[in-house]
């Protein structure tokens, strides 16, 4: 069962997004506001979140204040016309009133292309394949460092710290001595410089952890 989170400041949207998920078999959590859902996001490791935008409301600039703690899961907006269907922020943007259908829908479609493939900076990973590419470069990886890299790229320029990165790839029932990442990170760094010639993707910092940085991330842009 698919987790998706839903943030909505409306009480009455809020409870019927709420209705069209659980009859759609999603495993719900709703939440009045971005401050909230932040809160609690990066333990509930959601599938999918939906915002939604009210022309009184606002709400879909609380991505900005979410995107790192939902962990690379796709964004769904449902709105009152007040967002174009192409922002690319978005996995799909729905305007309200939406059936369970549609929403359930457009989030199975979101699901389906995150967990096929994570892209920055230029750069696109196939889990499928478990293949990184950049433009007609590519570079063939092992389960363990398509795992890695996954959750770097999904972090989107931000550090991920050696002690999370190594329970994501891992599992909690799993904890691994840190020498196994080091090791696994060791071989993944060489192998993208090998076969991209492109040094210094992966950047580690101390008490940070490790990011993957593509060119405009290490020019101080963001992706």
């Amino acid at each position: 069962m698919y987790t998706v989170a839903v943030v909505d400041a409306n009480l009455e949207t809020g409870e019927e997004l709420e209705r069209l998920l659980s009859e759609a078999q999603f495993e719900v959590a709703r939440f009045a506001g971005w401050r909230e859902a932040r809160a609690s996001l990066a333990a509930l490791r959601p599938h999918a979140v939906v915002l939604t935008d009210w022309r009184r409301l606002g709400g879909r600039g609380g991505e900005r204040y979410l995107r790192r703690a939902a962990g690379g899961a796709p964004f769904v907006v449902v709105c009152d016309g007040g967002v174009t269907g192409w922002d690319d922020r978005f996995a799909a943007v729905l305007y309200y009133p939406v059936t369970s259908d549609q929403l359930s829908h457009a989030i199975r479609s979101a699901i389906a292309r995150e967990r096929a493939l994570v892209s920055a900076f230029g750069f696109v990973l196939d889990r499928g394949s478990r293949t990184l590419t950049q433009g007609q470069r590519s570079a063939s990886l092992t389960p363990i460092e398509t795992a890695i890299l996954s959750e770097l790229m999904a972090a989107r320029g931000q550090f991920v710290g050696s002690a999370e990165l190594a329970e994501r790839v891992w599992g909690t029932h799993a904890r691994q001595d840190r020498r196994v990442l080091y090791t696994h990170m060791s071989w993944l760094r060489c192998k993208l410089e090998r076969l991209l010639g492109e040094p210094g993707l992966i950047v580690s910092a101390r008490l940070l952890g490790y990011r993957f940085a593509g060119p405009e991330a290490r020019s101080g842009r963001e992706p």
